[in-house]
């Protein structure tokens, strides 16, 4: 009996698949059921850069999997049926999927489909030095000269300002004291000088004292920040030549306490920190008072001394944020 069964049901493979492929396949397709067809939306598609957008997975005839593709996103893949995902930085970026399940698959490229702008830049003080000290940054606040009527020249963009090359000759940002303690900032200008020897300062405020003070200077051809009883050099040299030079300096206080942890960035791209040339930086805390001066430009004054700027400055800008080097190169192009 129990051969006659095997017998019976090796004759009934061998006549489907023998006399009737074609219904067999047929009845094989309709237990898998329709392939099904991939289609999506997003919750957004115009977003400012650091924010998140859900896709929700539209797909028909029960896809049971989902593998997607986000250019310039994070993640940039993923299997989740309703992923979100974060975008860092501007662009426009296309979005792929692909859904499966047991009787095939298929894809939807969507593209240029998100476009993400950059966060907008707000500046605290923002001088262009297009004759006249007027400050197009929030604080609104007039510069003002402590030696009489300003000399503007030509500069990087329209026109700057000709420092007067002697001490105690400056701007000063009235009953501004800049950012304080270890508050996150950047502090930028272009500057032209051929004068090599000598501290020339740009920006300047707080105090003369171990940790309080933050100067942005030239030191001898270098970026030199100043802590107070402490300096950060550049490894990039060669900027007093005569030629116009972009300076920015950032202080993210995640990097660490430390005058080390500043970054310096020359002509758009980031610097690497000279530490073997740098005096306490690497032990310095930056703790800036920004109650006791206001802010200098081309001059900063401590101890005896003042370190007065010889040559051009322009487009000084001051934030109490963080600039990536995506977000000062586009600035150093004039963007």
């Amino acid at each position: 009996m129990k051969n006659l069964t095997y017998k019976l049901a090796k004759l009934t493979i061998g006549l489907c698949l023998s006399l009737a492929l074609i219904n067999c396949s047929e009845s094989d397709e309709e237990d898998f059921g329709p392939v099904p067809v991939a289609d999506f939306e997003a919750s957004e598609v115009s977003v400012i850069e650091k924010n998140e957008i859900v896709f929700t997975d539209l797909s028909s005839n029960e896809p049971n999997l989902w593998t997607w593709q986000f250019a310039g996103g994070s993640p940039t893949y993923s299997n989740e049926q309703n992923p979100t995902v974060r975008y860092d930085y501007p662009g426009i970026y296309s979005v792929t999927l692909t859904v499966r399940n047991a009787a095939g698959g298929d894809e939807i490229i969507k593209t240029d489909y998100i476009e993400v702008t950059g966060k907008p830049i707000i500046y605290k003080s923002k001088y262009a030095f297009d004759d006249d000290l007027t400050d197009a940054g929030t604080n609104g606040i007039t510069a003002l000269s402590n030696f009489g009527d300003p000399v503007y020249v030509v500069g990087k963009f329209g026109k700057a300002w000709q420092a007067p090359g002697v001490t105690d000759q400056y701007l000063t940002i009235p009953e501004y004291k800049g950012i304080g303690v270890s508050g996150s900032r950047t502090i930028m200008a272009w500057f032209k000088t051929s004068v090599e020897d000598g501290r020339k300062a740009i920006v300047s405020y707080g105090v003369s004292s171990r940790g309080t003070m933050f100067n942005v200077m030239i030191d001898k051809g270098k970026v030199r920040v100043e802590g107070g009883g402490s300096s950060l050099i550049s490894l990039r040299s060669g900027l007093d030549n005569g030629e116009w030079h972009h300076v920015a300096v950032t202080y993210n206080p995640e990097d660490g306490p430390l005058l080390q942890d500043v970054k310096i960035y020359v002509d758009g791209s980031l610097s690497p920190n000279d530490l073997d040339g740098s005096y306490r930086a690497n032990t310095t805390n930056i703790d800036t008072d920004a109650v006791t001066n206001d802010v200098m430009i081309g001059h900063a004054v401590y101890g005896k001394t003042g370190y007065f700027f010889p040559g051009e400055i322009d487009d000084v800008r001051i934030l109490e944020e963080v600039l990536i080097e995506e977000q000062i190169a586009d600035i150093v192009a004039g963007n």
